[in-house]
């Protein structure tokens, strides 16, 4: 998983200099955890730290997804995981993941040192009024279509953010430019595919694998319930397309090269060219979220009835559970990521 952490003298808190400090950039290992330690930046545990210090550090922990049940048909994948963590700390964890999307993680300390660069302009009140207001501006506001929760942005982008962690956990990958991180507009739903994700695989040509990710969450009684396999803009027929109309997924890969971390852009450079020819192993992953008491056994829908549709692709679907309703999980996580 990539993390955003910038260096920072230890003398400015002695707690620190003990701390594993990751290197820029750097892809965390599995199971690791990242918690800010300044500023109002909510961290993995919840907790909130005092502002003489701003900076990400890693703290192992327990896997955030934890397998329920499969209907594995090798090569292809069909699991259904329950996240491990619950309520304040799931809606911490979240929290952090969403605000790290839409703001730097220095973001505070950049603001406050800008602040002192000025002498005096402004002072530490009207700074954290300040980052108060952009992040409330920036990040959306829960609970915004009442009357069509299905079209409410952070409802839909919560799905997306668990996606990205399933993508990185379960499948181990690296996604190398988050749709949401790089909205035009922060406030509206993101457009293009919700992600795409790369793998070193040893058991393939070139040693490379691409996931190609849908997301959708449904608290539909029906199972499969018809964002699977029946709408228009339903998983099966999103991923369908994506690998018929080759263009689009080459448009993916060309934006992610624009964003992505130096780290990666070897990586993804290589992708590119893989798929412009054709050559590079491929994986669909429809992700879909639900509630526990939502989900049905059918749920993995034509998926699992014909994989053989993507071939040669591969399709692994991942479905999560969660403890409560989408809308109160979505509200509970971005207020939290908002305040």
């Amino acid at each position: 998983m990539i993390w955003d952490s910038r260096r920072l003298d230890p003398s400015l808190d002695p707690a620190l200099a003990a701390a594993d400090l990751m290197p820029f950039r750097r892809p965390a290992p599995s199971g690791t955890r990242l918690c800010w330690t300044g500023g109002r930046q909510p961290t993995r545990s919840g907790e909130v730290r005092p502002r003489s210090a701003g900076l990400w550090i890693m703290s192992t922990s327990m896997p955030r997804f934890a397998l329920h049940d499969n209907d594995d048909e090798a090569p292809h994948r069909f699991e259904v995981y329950d996240l491990s963590e619950t309520d304040d700390a799931l809606i911490a964890d979240l929290a952090a993941d969403v605000r790290s999307l839409y703001l730097d993680s220095d973001f505070d300390v950049v603001l406050e040192q800008a602040a002192q660069d000025l002498d005096g302009v402004s002072d530490a009140a009207a700074i954290q009024d300040l980052i108060q207001s952009a992040v409330e501006s920036t990040i959306p506001a829960p609970g915004q279509r009442a009357t069509e929760p299905w079209l409410d942005t952070a409802r839909n982008e919560l799905a997306e953010v668990i996606c990205y962690a399933a993508l990185e956990e379960v499948f181990e990958a690296s996604v190398p430019a988050k749709r949401v991180q790089h909205k035009e507009i922060p406030r509206l739903m993101s457009r293009g595919m919700d992600a795409i994700a790369l793998k070193d695989d040893p058991h393939v040509d070139h040693q490379l694998r691409l996931y190609l990710a849908e997301t959708k969450a449904s608290s539909s009684t029906q199972s499969p319930p018809a964002v699977v396999d029946r709408t228009s803009d339903s998983l099966h027929h999103q991923l369908r397309e994506a690998l018929k109309q080759r263009g689009k997924v080459t448009s993916e890969l060309a934006r992610a090269l624009k964003y992505t971390s130096d780290a990666e852009r070897a990586k993804v450079a290589r992708a590119l060219v893989l798929w412009g020819t054709g050559k590079l192993a491929t994986t669909v992953v429809p992700f879909l979220l639900r509630p526990k008491d939502r989900h049905g056994a059918d749920d993995f829908g034509a998926f699992r009835g014909e994989p053989s549709a993507f071939a040669p692709a591969q399709v692994a679907f991942c479905l999560v559970r969660i403890d409560t309703t989408i809308e109160a999980l979505a509200q509970a996580v971005y207020e939290k990521a908002r305040a």
